[in-house]
Formats: structure tokens, C-alpha cells, sequence
């Protein structure tokens, strides 16, 4: 869908490099920047976490906590940590906080 970006190009020490929107894993706010995790690297870009979710296709990425959107098909499972609080699965060995004002939405990933 040509509403939503297919790539970005950060900074990164004296180069720009371009990086694909599927190729991110996973955004992490970090001040005024956004964090972009790909393939073990991460790369910062400065842009704010409300505008960067509008830029992305909503059918691949996912919002899940004020400071956090990640790929969709990346999410493996969704854990009930007991009051209240829930994580999402990303592959083995990570996982995030689901904000709650996100719940509802990820558990619809879920069919839930």
C-alpha cells in the first residue's frame, strides 16, 4: 500500500543507509528518537513514535506499549504474567510488555 513507508533511511555514523520496513523487527522509543532493531543491529532515527506508527502498514506492525511497535509475524506468543500484566513472544528469547491501553488490540492478533 503506497499510504505506508517502505523503507527509511537513518544515520549512521558518516553514511545514510536505507532499510527496508520489513526488514524491522522491532521500534523502541529512546527520547526523541526511535530505535529500529533489523538482523541483530539497530539504528536510531529521529522521528517520534506517534508519527512512525502512521507511516507503517498496520496488517505487519503492531503497537504494543506507548514506547514499543513490533512486527506482527514476529510476535510468537502472548504470556499472562498475573495482575494485569502481559508480554508479548518475540521468537525464544525476548519478550516485551504489552502496555495496557494495547491489550485489547494485541489479544485481537490472538482472535481473543
Amino acid at each position: 500500500d503506497s499510504r505506508y513507508a517502505h523503507e527509511f533511511w537513518v544515520s549512521h555514523r558518516a553514511e545514510l543507509i536505507r532499510i527496508a520496513a520489513m526488514d524491522i523487527e522491532r521500534i523502541e522509543a529512546e527520547r526523541d528518537y526511535m530505535r529500529l532493531h533489523t538482523g541483530g543491529r539497530s539504528y536510531l532515527l529521529h522521528q517520534t513514535i506517534s508519527t512512525l506508527e502512521q507511516r507503517l502498514d498496520p496488517e505487519q506492525f503492531q503497537r504494543i506499549h506507548r514506547s514499543h511497535i513490533v512486527r506482527r509475524d514476529l510476535i510468537t506468543g502472548l504470556r499472562h504474567e498475573g495482575g494485569g500484566v502481559w508480554h508479548a513472544l518475540l521468537g525464544e528469547d525476548l519478550s516485551m510488555r504489552i502496555g495496557r491501553k494495547y491489550l485489547a488490540e494485541v489479544k485481537r492478533l490472538a482472535g481473543k
